[in-house]
């Protein structure tokens, strides 16, 4: 106790023999003061820092400590600097004990900038240190990481338990192992995009994973092998994923039973994307009619059967409003029923065919498309041999259109464009501007194509309303 009143009343001596500024008190602190020095001033109110002036004797030992910028006292780092001269205290003779930085009492900015540079592992293990570093390496996670692309790998799978719960989107490639898809089921509840790539996975354990991801919204798949519709397949239940909306198959050469396990997995699916390098059959076509929700369909692959797709959405009332079709082989005795399906689809906005070279579309055809289509608001046709007068036609039908672009065929000039003059571009730009929708119009010709006699400052000066482009 007496010991205890002796310091008080040192300290007490010290502070009115010292200097006060607005914010600060100078205290020629010794040795013996040094001992209980923060819990008294801590009665008084919150301390700011405290700032320790060490005096030597010889200012050569000065500069020998200031030329050292970080000592380890007692486990923790200082870090030292030259306080200002003046006259009574000649900077080479003292040095400023500035900051502790032992790492928990670094700012929560400093720890996230230095968790930033931290691989996955390693911020994996710093999270596991306390609660306070597993919310930094959390935050640090769903900034850098909440897309997760990863080999599945020991290593890497490790991460999940403790970040698991915050990705939102999952990309992983390579050889199929049974504990690290057990992995992204149990921790990864919240995941909404999934993309796959050069895997090879069963039927069953791939109904497994999009049934247990319930908030699963997005599905990529690419060289994605191993479905088989076998009698395990077939035994599957009938559970389903009603989340998701999206999904892209690359290249995965699903057969119609397999498909069709698919459609029935994700009844809601909004969005589907097809590209395959083999034809696909009327009856892998014919599934597509059971997504009663879809509303834009891609498909680009070898061979399809149109017409069968055609029927199978429009028999099943799909209100689809985009579809994009590549490529489009018509015969020319069905092509006309083709077209008459289309426009049976009374709610398709953006129509996009890619036509071969033996199945042109002709003016009769996209004028009974734009009357037929009264929602229509973007149109491209790949491989046309519309005139200029039908595409007046065409301008003049489809109110809604904004964007329209046409692609000619090389080997058929004599059912296309061939030439276009000065009168002709002022007439078909006239068209355009007349509309009330505003319109661009984008003509892709063959280089044989004259579009000489329109200068190339009056082309570019239109480009928002008329651009033409010579594409072969």
């Amino acid at each position: 106790m007496s010991d205890q009143l002796n310091q008080k009343r040192s300290l007490n001596t010290a502070i009115s023999n010292s200097n006060q500024g607005s914010s600060e008190v100078r205290i020629p602190v010794t040795k013996s003061l040094i001992p209980g020095l923060i819990s008294y001033f801590e009665e008084y109110g919150e301390i700011e820092n405290v700032t320790v002036l060490v005096r030597f004797k010889d200012e050569k030992v000065a500069e020998s400590v200031l030329q050292k910028r970080f000592h380890k006292i007692e486990n923790r780092i200082w870090t030292t600097e030259s306080p200002k001269e003046s006259p009574e205290q000649p900077y080479t003779k003292k040095m400023k004990l500035v900051q502790s930085a032992h790492i928990l009492d670094l700012s929560d900015g400093i720890l996230l900038n230095i968790f930033k540079r931290l691989d996955l592992v390693d911020l994996a293990h710093a999270a596991e240190t306390c609660v306070r570093m597993d919310n930094i390496a959390k935050s640090v996670f769903a900034l850098k990481h909440i897309k997760y692309e990863c080999h599945l790998n020991d290593e890497t799978i490790a991460v999940l338990p403790r970040f698991g719960d915050l990705v939102k989107e999952l990309e992983f490639f390579g050889d199929e192992d049974e504990q690290h898809f057990d992995a992204v089921l149990k921790y990864c509840k919240n995941m909404e995009t999934l993309r796959m790539e050069n895997m090879y996975l069963n039927t069953n354990k791939w109904h497994t994973m999009i049934v247990g991801l319930s908030k699963l919204k997005n599905v990529h798949l690419e060289d994605v092998g191993g479905f088989e519709f076998d009698d395990e397949a077939n035994g599957l239940s009938m559970a389903t994923n009603q989340s998701v909306e999206e999904l892209s198959l690359i290249h995965c050469g699903f057969s119609s039973e397999v498909f069709a396990l698919f459609v029935k997995m994700m009844p809601n699916l909004q969005e589907l994307c097809i590209y395959e390098e083999k034809k696909l059959t009327e009856r892998y076509m014919k599934q597509l009619g059971q997504l009663k929700a879809l509303k834009r369909l891609e498909i680009e692959c070898q061979d399809i059967a149109v017409q069968a797709l055609l029927d199978g959405l429009w028999l099943n009332s799909v209100m689809l409003e985009e579809i994009a079709i590549s490529p489009c082989s018509f015969d020319p005795e069905t092509i006309d029923d083709i077209i008459s399906t289309i426009t049976k689809l009374k709610t398709i906005k953006v129509l996009e065919l890619s036509c071969k070279f033996e199945s042109v579309l002709e003016d009769k055809h996209l004028v009974r498309l734009a009357k037929g289509l009264p929602l229509l608001s973007k149109l491209k046709i790949r491989s046309t041999g519309m005139t200029i007068g039908g595409l007046k036609d065409v301008l003049r039908f489809a109110k809604r259109l904004t964007q329209m672009t046409l692609h000619t065929p090389y080997p058929y000039p004599d059912l296309a464009l061939v030439a276009i003059g000065a009168a002709d571009y002022q007439a078909i730009l006239e068209t355009v501007k007349r509309r009330s929708n505003k319109l661009n119009l984008l003509l892709c010709l063959p280089r044989k194509v004259d579009i000489d006699q329109i200068g190339a400052d009056v082309r570019q000066r239109n480009s928002e309303w008329l651009e033409i482009r010579r594409s072969f």
